[in-house]
């Protein structure tokens, strides 16, 4: 896949998501959400479709199953024109369902307004919110392992790598106790998978215990395996299969 496909399915299926945990952790988002309930799907053409479920009580769910009838439904024919969107620049898809849910569309652009101003530029966000890093490194965890999987699946460099790291199961802890943030990456022959959470019997793990430590590695000024050398990341297991996944992280710079 060129560039700009797979920057559409990583806005689709690794940033869009985001916007259910900002919901849930953000006061702001959660008021932009309770001003709408139903369904705004979004779908590239010949590509991924993601839905933003409005509950109506500031709850916010994101899934990848496309909908007959969504409240609203908008369609984008090029990868180019999501990334647009994305990029905050002027884009206009096909408005095929909803075109009267004025109140829904723009709850919807609002809470994407809002996680860029979270995560857009996290740096000048936390001078301003330092109480905020759990926050910000949450949903910089999670839009970055989300991509990690989309990239292991579309990237053409990403691919072979892939392809000749071992199989396995391997844990990202960041933080410790109350603050800690987890997930798994469990590669196989099908491709790799990512879930919340950590699993039992992982071949490997990847551990940050310090949540800032872990904001500098997603902000790119952290080398992973040379931060390793000084103990300010701890790997334990099958180290080949950590490389693999962490090589895929560093793609995402290209990216977003």
């Amino acid at each position: 896949m060129d560039t700009a496909i797979v920057k559409s399915h990583l806005n689709l299926r690794a940033v869009i998501p985001a916007l259910g945990e900002l919901a849930a952790r953000d006061e702001e988002a959660r008021g932009i959400a309770k001003r709408a309930k139903g369904t705004v799907q979004l779908s590239l053409v010949n590509g991924p479709t993601t839905v933003v479920d409005f509950a109506g009580d500031g709850g916010v769910r994101v899934n990848g199953e496309a909908q007959m009838l969504p409240s609203v439904g908008m369609l984008f024919p090029r990868p180019s024109v999501i990334n647009k969107m994305f990029a905050g620049e002027t884009a206009i898809p096909i408005l095929w369902k909803g075109i009267t849910k004025l109140g829904l569309i723009k709850a919807f652009g609002d809470l994407a307004q809002r996680l860029d101003a979270v995560i857009g530029d996290p740096d000048t966000y936390l001078k301003e919110h330092p109480d905020q890093l759990h926050t910000v490194v949450s949903l910089l965890f999670g839009v970055a392992t989300r991509g990690v999987a989309v990239l292991a699946n579309t990237d053409e460099h990403i691919k072979p790598i892939i392809a000749g790291t071992p199989r396995g199961v391997a844990n990202f802890i960041l933080g410790e106790g109350e603050q800690e943030i987890a997930c798994h990456f469990t590669l196989t022959d099908e491709g790799l998978a990512v879930a919340s959470g950590k699993h039992p019997k992982a071949n490997a793990d990847l551990i940050i215990p310090d949540l800032a430590q872990a904001f500098e590695l997603f902000q790119g000024r952290l080398d992973a395996m040379a931060a390793a050398c000084n103990g300010t990341v701890i790997m334990k297991g099958h180290l080949m299969l950590l490389d693999g996944i962490n090589t895929t992280l560093g793609r995402l710079g290209s990216y977003l």
